[in-house]
């Protein structure tokens, strides 16, 4: 019968530990009992159950029908990884090297055959008998860092009539125990600091709370109060944090009895497209005064203008193509004649409806619905400001919003309805003119 041959395949495994796995697998005839010396690595422990070793050779017996034997050990961690191949005859070896994430190995000698094996990255070595190879290893030097990093927070601040409320939501990680601080601005009130679920709160003296958090995630909530009356340029309060921040979030909640005319402070955040569209519909209706296209001077224009600014720009194609024809149609008479009564007189009564209807409609706006402002943007609103930064340092970054008392959008606007009042007078004045002709050439 032909002598049995044993394969060994040695998998090394470098981390904090490390350790090794020697798996043994017979050839051959399994019928009869027989046994084979494995030569050790330098300093190799066998740590998994009864093993025979004798001058750093490991003694592995099968018994009758036994085809595969396997052992743990583990090694110092010296720094250097000597491998080779033995001699034996009968013997092959395979030899596999993992090295964890937080270890630099180099490899000296043999070259493995393969970096890249069961799925991940190890060395792979299958070598000739004499062949050898050296791992050397070593920590990977850590870099001076915080032990705290915030991941997220979110800072929302709602205005009262008289009182300032904030809320503060971080996402911490601790690499271990410290202590997180916050400070916030002078007359605050700290309502609540502590651990999101958990009854952990911090030491709270004077305007700095300190909390001691565990290694681990945390979900950290902060509330206060403040002190307020609302003016015409607003800033978020000035809180501070003893690491720096990264994902934040800003939301402003102004109160219904401000009207909002501008907001910065940070780039990424809310726009007020109000004005861009006030200067393109005003430029739009001084150049039909200036072309004569509709019956109005240049500064009744520049107010029919702002007016207009206050509903959609589709809508507002309704009163200007009703003012250019209070215009138009008298000085073409003739060609406006060839068009069927019916139609003339129809399509000019519905116009001349729709028109009045949305002149009212911009008088509700402006005397009982909120300020059509456009704020876009970080999807903001007019009701919810919201800004982000990717990073920031401690302290949390102050967007502004520039505002003034509601009533003076609604004193503007009734000084814009009484002007509309009277203009509307002339208007219609020369709607009825147009209707009296209508009439008249059909009697005739």
């Amino acid at each position: 019968t032909l002598p049995n041959w044993y394969t060994v395949e040695r998998q090394v495994t470098i981390s904090e530990r490390v350790t090794t796995t020697l798996k043994i697998t017979r050839l051959g005839t399994k019928s009869q009992s027989s046994q084979v010396k494995i030569p050790l690595l330098s300093g190799e422990r066998i740590t998994s159950g009864a093993a025979s070793i004798e001058n750093e050779t490991l003694l592995v017996r099968f018994g009758s029908g036994v085809e595969e034997r396997s052992f743990s050990g583990e090694l110092k961690f010296t720094g250097e990884l000597s491998l080779q191949a033995t001699d034996q005859p009968y013997l092959s070896e395979e030899w596999l090297v993992f090295c964890s994430s937080m270890i630099r190995c180099k490899q000296k000698g043999l070259n493995p055959t393969t970096t890249i094996a069961h799925g991940r990255n190890q060395s792979l070595w299958k070598p000739f008998p004499g062949e050898s190879a050296t791992i050397t290893y070593e920590d990977l030097d850590g870099i001076e860092g915080d032990f705290l990093t915030i991941d997220k927070v979110a800072h929302e601040v709602k205005w009262g009539a008289q009182i300032l409320t904030g809320t503060v939501k971080a996402d911490i990680r601790a690499t271990e125990q410290a202590s997180f601080k916050a400070t916030f601005p002078e007359g605050s009130s700290i309502q609540r600091f502590g651990i999101t679920n958990s009854g952990d709160s911090a030491n709270i003296t004077g305007q700095t709370g300190t909390l001691l958090l565990n290694p681990g995630s945390h979900e950290l909530i902060l509330e206060y109060t403040l002190p307020w009356k609302p003016g015409t340029f607003e800033s978020t309060p000035p809180i501070t944090l003893s690491s720096p921040v990264h994902n934040l979030s800003v939301v402003v909640r102004p109160s219904d009895n401000r009207w909002l005319l501008w907001t910065g402070g940070i780039s990424w955040g809310p726009c007020v497209l109000f004005w861009g569209k006030l200067v393109f519909i005003v430029g739009l209706c001084v150049l039909l005064s200036l072309s004569a296209l509709i019956p109005l001077s240049k500064f009744s224009a520049v107010l029919l203008g702002i007016g207009l600014t206050s509903i959609p720009i589709i809508w507002m194609t309704i009163p200007l193509i009703w003012l250019v024809s209070l215009q138009l149609i008298p000085l073409f008479r003739e060609k406006w004649t060839n068009i069927p009564k019916p139609i003339r007189l129809g399509g000019f009564v519905t116009l001349s409806i729709l028109a009045v209807l949305k002149f009212f409609s911009i008088v509700r706006q402006g005397l009982v619905l909120a300020p059509p402002m456009l704020v876009v943007g970080n999807q903001s609103s007019v009701s919810a400001l919201r800004w982000f930064v990717d990073h920031a340092a401690g302290t949390l970054p102050q967007p502004w919003v520039f505002s003034l008392p509601l009533w003076i959008w609604r004193g503007f606007a009734l000084a814009w309805c009484t002007w509309l009042v009277l203009a509307l007078f002339s208007w219609l004045r020369l709607a009825v003119d147009i209707d009296r002709e209508e009439l008249e050439t059909s009697s005739e």
